[in-house]
């Protein structure tokens, strides 16, 4: 039987939660970075740039290290459901992760396939935070390529603020992510869990 999620939970939901704390630093330091400039504050000295280049790389390397254990759990949580619920999901804890690299099946792929895990667990219906993640999940990543796909023509024909405003955007998507990301994982795992259990001790 596979190992209780405890451990990735924990690991998920911390990284999770701090990169939405870190947030809002990051986003400073990104229209520094862009500008040059603050409101309220004006122009800014080269080392406060280069610090601000920092703090967003910082922030990068803590939404990807949220990510990276995100997919370890989502690939064991898949795994568990295989082995203590058989028939709860057709899909794989192989492609329960690979699903996330597929273009266009991303969009709902993963979804189904954890609301399918919930269902087989409960006989219930997700709960409404299900669809707010994946809604944020959804509207962060589309957000994300649109901005940067976009960025050359703004930056040239509409000016810098414009992509301020998507930063903005961006940002605060990415946030939301963290937030019912971490927040998923929490209500998954001892649900999970507790199958597990029931499957080992019965």
């Amino acid at each position: 039987m596979a190992d209780r999620l405890d451990g990735p939970a924990r690991w998920t939901q911390r990284l999770y939660l701090a990169t939405a704390i870190a947030g809002m630093p990051a986003l400073l330091a990104i229209m520094a970075g862009e500008t040059g400039y603050l409101p309220g504050i004006g122009y800014l000295p080269m080392p406060v740039l280069l610090g601000a280049g920092v703090v967003a790389i910082a922030y990068g390397v803590l939404a990807l290290a949220a990510s990276v254990w995100f997919l370890i759990w989502t690939f064991r949580a898949f795994r568990l459901a295989a082995e203590a619920m058989p028939g709860a999901t057709d899909v794989t804890p192989g492609w329960a992760v690979g699903w996330y690299f597929v273009p266009i099946w991303f969009l709902w792929k993963p979804y189904i396939a954890l609301r399918d895990i919930w269902t087989a667990a409960l006989s219930a219906p997700v709960p409404a935070l299900f669809a707010r993640w994946w809604t944020t999940s959804v509207l962060a990543i589309s957000s994300a390529i649109l901005l940067e796909a976009a960025r050359s023509f703004l930056l040239l024909y509409v000016g810098v603020y414009s992509v301020l405003i998507g930063d903005v955007i961006v940002t605060l998507a990415g946030v939301a992510v963290c937030l019912t990301t971490a927040a998923v994982v929490g209500q998954v795992t001892p649900l999970l869990n507790g199958r597990r259990d029931e499957t080992v001790f019965a």
